[in-house]
C-alpha cells in the first residue's frame, strides 16, 4: 500500500474515532465548546467543531520524560510505547515495560491527575502466559471503552512472529485475555478499535506496513481477510 493511502486511512480513522466520541459525550461535550444561551440555530456542525478544535489545538513538547525506567524491577531497562485513558478524573497509562534492553516484555501501569506527572503503581497488568508470547512478550497496549468493558489490543511477541492479542477488563487493573485475534495470520499487530458499532458492526483497523480492516458482532470474535 502506498504511504499517501496509508495516510488518507490514518486521517479517516482519526476523524472516526473524534466522531465516535463527540456522539457518545454527547451534549455534555458540546456544552464545553459552545457558549451558554447559543441557540441551536447558530450551533455549530460536528465537522465545524472538529475543524476548530484542531486548528486551535497547540501541542508542546516538554523537555523532560513523563516516565523514565526504575533502578530495578520490570521496567529497570525500558518504559516505551503507552496507551492512556481518562477515567473519572485520573489518567491510566498502561506502557510497555522490560527488565532488560531487548528482554521479555510487560505492561504496566501508571496514572496521573494532570497527565504530566505519573506515579508508577509498581503493577504488572498484562505479562506472557501464552505461548505465542514466551520470549518475546507482550507489547504496545492499546485500549478502548465499549459499553462498561475496557478492550486492550497488544502484541504477544515470541521472538520471531508478532500476533495481534486481546484483553480485557472492567476495572483497569485486572484483566482477562481473551486470546490471539487472528491465529491463522503469520504477522499481524496494532490494532485499533472504534468504541461504537458502524453499520451494526464494531471496526477494529490493524496492521504496519500495510492496514487492514475487521469486523465483530460481540468484541470477542472477529472477521477479516487478506484481500
Amino acid at each position: 500500500m502506498r504511504l499517501r493511502s496509508i495516510h488518507i486511512i490514518i486521517t479517516i480513522i482519526t476523524l472516526l474515532v473524534v466522531v465516535s466520541l463527540l456522539l457518545c459525550s454527547g451534549s455534555l461535550f458540546i456544552s464545553e465548546i459552545i457558549p451558554t444561551g447559543t441557540t441551536a440555530i447558530t450551533q455549530p456542525s460536528i465537522v465545524e467543531l472538529i475543524s476548530s478544535q484542531l486548528v486551535k489545538s497547540k501541542f508542546i513538547k516538554l523537555s523532560y520524560p513523563i516516565l523514565i525506567p526504575s533502578a530495578s524491577g520490570p521496567d529497570a531497562a525500558a518504559v516505551y510505547n503507552p496507551a492512556v485513558v481518562f477515567v473519572n478524573g485520573t489518567f491510566y497509562m498502561f506502557y510497555r515495560a522490560q527488565s532488560k534492553w531487548h528482554g521479555t516484555s510487560v505492561i504496566m501501569l501508571a496514572i496521573s491527575y494532570d497527565g504530566i506527572h505519573f506515579e508508577k503503581l509498581n503493577l504488572t497488568v498484562i505479562y506472557p502466559t501464552l505461548k505465542e508470547e514466551l520470549i518475546g512478550g507482550c507489547e504496545d497496549p492499546r485500549i478502548v471503552k465499549v459499553n462498561d468493558t475496557y478492550y486492550m489490543t497488544y502484541t504477544a511477541y515470541d521472538g520471531k512472529t508478532a500476533r495481534l492479542a486481546l484483553a480485557r477488563s472492567k476495572d483497569l487493573i485486572h484483566w482477562e485475555k481473551i486470546g490471539i485475534v487472528f491465529p491463522e495470520w503469520s504477522w499481524c499487530k496494532s490494532g485499533a478499535i472504534l468504541p461504537v458499532k458502524i453499520n451494526g458492526k464494531y471496526i477494529m483497523y490493524f496492521g504496519d506496513s500495510n492496514i487492514w480492516i475487521a469486523y465483530s458482532d460481540d468484541m470477542v470474535h472477529w472477521v477479516t481477510s487478506k484481500d
